[in-house]
């Protein structure tokens, strides 16, 4: 008779992440996770195996955007499943089914019907249950002078016997309510198919089940015995389910990377608060989600949802032979293939060849003069009633779950032979509580600061583990110092926010007695190395070489940035760090110019410092090496190993065009990056190249780098305790001059800033001019991005006296007084924005 009825349960948004997560991992989307438990559910109620299930589908022409109207249909979804089905092979296949059934979307379904059932004297229903994911549900109106509140409202209709809507709500949570034909059910066996639901899902979610038997022999809870049965055929062929179109699959994507839900197709990535750390993981889960990969060229040059929709419409080809999962789209994380000769020692549990960053990084280490200029030092400061035993199980439980984290490196037939990386054992980290607080007040802060600074210095050896080096200094009664040492080749700069982070949950678990609840890191640093090799294509890196050789052709060899004192023939390595700040003003402005020219705030930095070191030089064409994160795949996000590689960028005023604007050389400038990242060389290799086009001016070395740390946060919290975190860099240099941003978590707080410099070559207080006047330059630049380059050069420095190198002090060539950005030592960062930043 039609007549319906509803219930209803949420999801929290705890166990909803989880499910975002899990399905990510899987390579799937939430949809897909959703319609596989409520799948299984059926098949249990009903003993089949094979289901059509009904979704609705609808895509609107741009033409019909403002329109009234209906433009969805249902859409029917063929699915299947075993006993021997394992849970992530049942959610994969229902990713191929929806990809299949988006594909078909445009069949006559009357045309359809009269096919499956041709005779019209037994009119049948093509589906009877059905699944639908709301991403987008009404938030609220805003009235003036009026609060609106939404009311939950049920429905005495039913369109199907079965009809599963699940909504995800603003706070994160998901609602899930389930329509039924009250001629057929009653409302408490429509409440005993959403328990079996909930518990489905957290079932796949746990991942703990090897087949689809056990996932639902663990999903039957016991409050849904006492629910009764359908009254009619609870056989029905569920309803098949409407598999979501490919803009559906996309803005599910987009809404998981920015947080964000309801916003318009045509709204810039850049506006609705992306950054170009945030479209590489976009990118990334694209990639993982449609198995096809999208340009990042291609996304910068038009960055909304609606263009790349309408590039990847359809979706993929795909077929039943396809593998799905992490592995197709990054790196293999099983430990199946380590190679090499056997190793002595028990405590190896995996052996890997090095990665290319591992290999230049175990170069390096061996030729600078103080290989401490390689250590990641950081020192966390706690106030408050801290756990010691805690924070103790914490960083134990970060080392066991991280294999970069107990690592060492053994070479076969040195000095020639090849280099792997050796997993040892997890081990209880020992970490003893140093209590100053018996010294005299007056010695406390010298003696910690000693200590700490002794441990960030000391250099590590390669060959012996890489274990983190800590230290637990009690300061004052309430005050805890935790100094954590790590060797760059364990570690980069998004690695160490990755740390930091299972830092805080891990110490928040253990104080509170509870599990902690974080997924397994979906890649090892073995994994990816060997992944690594598996993707290596000679060809592939020709072009990228060509491609790099012409866009550096014609680069100078050197840029004349004046210094302090003569040029050494050999720089000692000796350096220093100046800290500042940019206000919260100078970011909104950068961000605006990026936002409006549909570029990177990073371009903008880039292009900024370019004309800073014209200024000073004099010379037009300067090249920045940038540290740029190379992640690839969402299993490589949780990684802990170091995967950033250095970027050659270059910034060229436009001569023959003087009025060139300085929004014009930030969208030029960060074309040209773009293009540089997606041809990712080491720079050995792309100077080699340059030298074999046949190019007269190739540079031995980039003395200048930019590090825009858009991939490190270092804001994080613990509950009942203050947690401040600061880098202490030794008194070293990696290159002549490195110029640092680090957006705050809070935008009003503006950027982190520092510059590392070499103090063979300039004094502290010229760093401190040189940090303090880019920053002057970089706020003039993006307030009046119209304005014409040139205007902001201004005189130029004069070539200093003979004998100093290229000239007298950096800060006496620039003009104006001081202004704020100089050194502060409580905003201080980590000593990884040298090596993985963009």
């Amino acid at each position: 008779a039609g007549r319906g009825g509803a219930v209803a349960r949420t999801v929290g948004r705890e166990r909803a992440d989880r499910l975002r997560e899990w399905s990510g991992q899987q390579g799937v989307t939430l949809f897909a996770t959703l319609c596989t438990a409520w799948q299984l559910v059926l098949r249990r109620r009903s003993g089949q195996d094979t289901f059509l299930l009904g979704t609705t589908f609808g895509r609107r022409p741009a033409a019909t955007a403002d329109t009234v109207g209906f433009h969805v249909a249902l859409l029917p979804l063929p699915l299947s499943a075993t006993d021997a089905t394992p849970p992530p092979e049942a959610v994969r296949a229902t990713g191929r089914a929806l990809f299949a059934a988006d594909a078909h979307s445009g069949v006559d379904l009357d045309a359809l019907l009269a096919a499956v059932h041709p005779d019209p004297g037994n009119p049948r229903p093509l589906v009877t249950v059905s699944v639908d994911l709301d991403r987008a549900a009404l938030a609220g109106i805003d009235l003036p002078g009026l609060r609106a509140e939404a009311v939950a409202a049920g429905t005495e209709s039913a369109p199907l016997e079965l009809a599963l809507m699940a909504t995800q709500v603003q706070d994160g949570s998901l609602r899930l309510r389930l329509r039924y034909d009250a001629d057929l059910f009653d409302a408490a066996t429509a409440e005993g198919y959403l328990a079996e639901l909930d518990g489905q899902l957290d079932a796949l979610s746990d991942a703990v089940a090897d087949a689809v038997a056990h996932a639902v022999a663990h999903a039957v809870a016991e409050g849904t015995a006492g629910a009764g049965g359908a009254r009619g055929t609870a056989t029905a062929e569920p309803a098949t389910r409407t598999a979501p179109d490919t803009a559906a699959l996309l803005r599910e994507v987009w809404e998981s990377v920015l947080g964000l839900r309801g916003f318009p197709d045509e709204r810039n990535f850049f506006d609705l608060g992306g950054n170009s750390i945030a479209a590489i993981r976009l990118v990334n889960r694209v990639r993982d989600t449609l198995g096809v990969d999208y340009p990042l060229a291609d996304f910068f040059a038009d960055a909304t949802l609606r263009a790349m929709t309408g590039q990847l419409a359809g979706g993929p080809e795909t077929d039943g032979s396809e593998t799905d999962g992490p592995e197709t789209g990054g790196p293999k994380t099983d430990g199946s293939e380590t190679g090499g000769p056997e190793t002595e020692a028990e405590a190896v549990v995996d052996r890997a060849p090095v990665s290319d960053q591992q290999a230049r990084m175990i170069a390096g280490h061996h030729v600078v003069p103080d290989p401490a200029v390689w250590n990641v030092p950081t020192r966390i400061a706690f106030t408050g009633a801290l756990d010691p035993a805690a924070l103790r199980s914490a960083v134990s439980e970060l080392v066991a779950r991280h294999d970069g984290l107990r690592t060492r490196f053994a070479q076969e037939e040195a000095p020639d032979g090849p280099w792997w990386q050796e997993i040892l054992a997890a081990e209880p980290v020992a970490l003893p509580v140093e209590d100053l607080t018996g010294l005299p007040a007056g010695e406390r802060r010298p003696r910690a600061d000693a200590l700490c600074r002794a441990d960030a210095a000391a250099p590590f050896d390669l060959r012996r583990p890489l274990l983190p080096r800590t230290r637990l200094l009690r300061v004052e009664e309430d005050r805890w110092e935790l100094m954590f040492v790590l060797h760059h080749i364990c570690a980069d700069g998004w690695s160490l926010s990755v740390v930091l982070a299972e830092i805080a949950a891990l110490y928040t678990a253990a104080a509170a007695g509870v599990p902690h609840g974080l997924p397994d890191p979906a890649m090892q640093a073995p994994g990816y190395a060997r992944w690594q090799r598996e993707q290596r294509d000679p060809g592939v890196e020709a072009e990228r070489a060509a491609f790099c050789a012409r866009y550096l052709d014609g680069v100078p060899s050197a840029v004349p940035v004046p210094t302090d004192r003569p040029r050494p023939q050999k720089l000692s390595g000796h350096g220093d760090t100046v800290r500042g700040v940019a206000t919260g003003a100078v970011r909104a402005a950068v961000e605006k110019l990026a936002a409006d020219r549909h570029t990177t705030s990073f371009a903008v930095a880039a292009a900024a410092l370019g004309v800073f070191l014209t200024r000073l030089s004099g010379e037009e064409d300067t090249l920045l090496s940038v540290p740029y994160a190379n992640r690839e795949g969402t299993a490589s996000e949780s990684l802990v190993a170091m995967t950033s590689t250095a970027v050659m960028i270059r910034v060229r005023l436009d001569s023959a065009n003087l009025d060139e604007t300085c929004a014009e050389l930030a969208v030029r400038t960060g074309a040209g990056a773009l293009g540089a990242m997606a041809h990712v060389l080491p720079t050995a290799r792309i100077m080699r190249a340059m030298r074999e086009s046949g190019a007269v001016s190739v540079p031995d070395r980039v003395p200048h780098v930019l590090a825009f740390q858009n991939s490190v946060d270092t804001d994080i919290e613990i509950p009942g305790l203050r947690v401040e975190v600061a880098d202490l860099a030794p008194p070293l240099s990696r290159s002549e001059l490195c110029f640092g941003l680090a957006p705050r978590r809070d935008p009003a707080k503006g950027y982190r800033t520092f510059l590392e410099f070499s103090t063979d070559l300039w004094d502290h207080t010229t760093a401190h001019d040189l940090l303090s006047s880019y920053t002057d330059v970089l706020a003039e630049f993006s307030a009046r991005p119209d304005r014409p380059v040139r205007e902001l050069l201004g005189e130029r420095p004069s070539q200093g006296p003979p004998g100093h190198g290229s000239g007298g002090s950096a800060g006496d060539a620039i003009a104006g007084p001081d202004r704020p950005g100089g050194p502060s030592p409580s905003q201080s960062l980590p000593n990884t924005g040298k090596a993985d930043a963009v």
